[in-house]
């Protein structure tokens, strides 16, 4: 997933950036989770605009346990 994000981000590729959210679709239960860039097309009525994100999950066991 890294790999893809420093392709995509050094190359600008979109289908790099594609192949790391397919990579972290896959890990399926981390510890810690990550995900950069354009992610969702949330406010925008044309769906061509997407805002830039980042954000670190980081799982507490014991209360996955609970739910």
């Amino acid at each position: 997933m890294i790999e893809k994000y420093i392709e995509s981000f050094h190359t600008g590729s979109m289908d790099a950036h594609r192949d790391s959210q397919r990579a972290w679709i896959k890990d399926e239960a981390p510890v810690i989770e990550t995900n950069l860039g354009y992610v969702e097309r949330l406010l925008d009525p044309e769906n061509v605009r997407a805002y830039w994100q980042g954000w670190v999950c980081i799982s507490d066991k014991a209360q996955t346990e609970k739910f």
